[in-house]
């Protein structure tokens, strides 16, 4: 099943570029990561619902390390993105 994960994960990623190359014509790439952002953000928040994956959650359910490491998680996939979508602009 790993391979099938693998595979989608290669097109849907291959999409982005081609996508995010398309849609930075005419429009800033910060904001455009901006903007691509708060649309994951969304569809992510809908499918966690949908999944019901929020049941039983609360603040205390991750440790104080994994809520640092997930921090910083997102913040370097922020910066790659940033600099993902500038290196396709320019």
């Amino acid at each position: 099943m790993w391979v099938t994960y693998a595979l989608l994960s290669a097109l849907f990623a291959s999409l982005v570029a081609i996508l995010g190359k398309l849609g930075l014509k005419s429009i800033d790439s910060t904001l455009a990561t901006t903007i691509r952002s708060i649309v994951m953000t969304s569809f992510l928040v809908l499918v966690s619902l949908v999944l019901q994956k929020f049941q039983g959650f609360s603040l205390q359910t991750f440790s104080q390390k994994d809520w640092i490491l997930i921090i910083f998680s997102g913040l370097a996939g922020a910066t790659s993105w940033l600099f993902y979508f500038l290196a396709l602009k320019t």
